[in-house]
């Protein structure tokens, strides 16, 4: 089962570190404070790319750097214990790059303008996800999903494609943005039909295990929108009070339907109506096994299946709370646009950076930027996030809103020397 994440409140701002993967480090030797000059006061870190074939580092002629600090060899002993002068390796980190399909109902009840609401419930979603995905392209991947979609005929408004791709495919380097935006606008993706939750679902699984996203790198999630229960499961009957017509039309209009008054239920001549629960929560937790988690969004009308999507949202492995709503739960269009913005905002990892190996004594790790250390202690340091293989480091406080805000020349990392922490 993949970890928990509560993202309450939603963090991270926008921003972009500029890492150079073969940045030379010079930092202190950590040797015998008592050691005689031959052991020298600085240590070389560098890269397999900075050296020479003869394993030293590159510098003058005269045994210096360009800095003109005296180049060690690492392998060089110290003058008091013999023992090898500590540091000499430098790991490069990646800034975690994060993937994110939009899943978004189509169905026919988005047509329907809420109280509180100027447009319906289409048009404002497809107005706050611009708002939100302007924010942030370009800081990660993004693709798009609608369910049901409107190039699979269906009889029951319940089509969706049996294949492996979605609609607009993750493209690692590309700004998918305006691609998306011009999809919101097609006139063909107009709300119509059912929720077919877990066919939706199930495809961003197939999708990301064996379709074209099986290949991305870094961190992958799912956003999923909707504004009422899941159906469309071919393979269920149900009573009125498990039938999404019958729900819905017992709170939203009495006289919507032409299904008998209850407690016979509008699913005996429609059983793509009924809540199909189980198997969407079933297809949540699937992704969830793959390391995939799903933030499940409920748009007005949602509220009255909210311990269905709560189970969603548990499922999902990054709930909005710890008590219902446990989903994020919107109730205006201006709630809307600011819960799209923090989710897609808390996604961009700007300031954790996957190590390219896992130090061999997480006691003995420094982290460089800018070539000046950054103490791990402290509101303004780093600590280990050991959940991921190799090991990610976060960085914090006032040096990630710099690295979010003007980014960096160089950040590094330096195994071998104790770690450097705030006294």
């Amino acid at each position: 089962m993949a970890r928990t994440r509560h993202l309450t409140p939603l963090h991270h701002a926008i921003g972009a570190v500029a890492l150079a993967a073969s940045a030379l480090v010079l930092a202190p030797a950590c040797g015998d404070s008592e050691s005689d000059g031959d052991a020298g006061s600085a240590g070389s870190a560098a890269s397999d790319a900075g050296s020479d074939p003869d394993g030293t580092t590159d510098g003058s002629d005269d045994g210096s750097s360009s800095d003109g600090l005296p180049l060690v060899d690492v392998n060089q002993p110290d003058g008091d214990t013999g023992d090898p002068i500590c540091g000499g390796q430098t790991v490069v980190g990646d800034p975690i790059v994060t993937n994110l399909l939009v899943v978004i109902d189509r169905s026919g009840s988005m047509k329907q303008t809420p109280t509180g609401f100027v447009d319906n419930k289409w048009d404002t979603m497809v107005g706050s996800l611009k708002t939100a995905l302007e924010g942030i392209q370009g800081e990660m991947n993004i693709g798009l999903l609608f369910f049901p979609d409107a190039s699979v005929a269906s009889v029951s408004g319940c089509g969706m494609s049996e294949g492996d791709d979605v609609l607009i495919s993750i493209d690692e380097g590309t700004v998918t943005v305006p691609l998306i935006a011009s999809e919101l606008d097609k006139a063909a993706n107009d709300p119509d039909g059912n929720t077919p939750t877990a066919d939706a679902l199930a495809l961003a699984h197939r999708y990301f295990t064996v379709g074209p996203g099986s290949s991305l790198t870094g961190e992958k999630y799912v956003l999923l929108a909707l504004d009422g229960g899941p159906n469309c499961n071919p393979d269920i009957t149900c009573a009125a009070a498990s039938c999404t017509t019958n729900i819905d039309r017992s709170v939203l209009d009495p006289t919507a339907s032409a299904c008998p008054i209850d407690p016979a239920s509008c699913c005996d001549s429609a059983p793509e109506a009924c809540l199909d629960d189980t198997a969407t929560t079933a297809q949540v937790s699937a992704l969830s096994n793959e390391g995939i988690p799903t933030f499940v969004v409920g748009i007005p009308g949602s509220d009255l299946y909210a311990n269905v999507l709560d189970s969603l949202a548990v499922a999902g492995g990054v709930p909005a709370s710890t008590t219902s709503p446990k989903y994020f739960e919107v109730s205006d269009p201006d709630a809307l646009t600011q819960t799209l913005i923090e989710i897609t905002r808390a996604l961009v990892k700007t300031c954790e950076f996957q190590l390219a190996e896992t130090p061999p004594d997480p006691d003995k790790v420094n982290v460089y930027v800018d070539g000046e250390v950054l103490p791990q202690d402290g509101p303004d340091g780093w600590h280990y996030d050991n959940s991921t293989t190799p090991p990610t480091i976060v960085i914090t406080g006032a040096t990630c809103d710099e690295l979010e805000t003007t980014g960096a020349e160089s950040v590094t990392f330096e195994f071998g020397c104790p770690t450097i922490t705030v006294k």
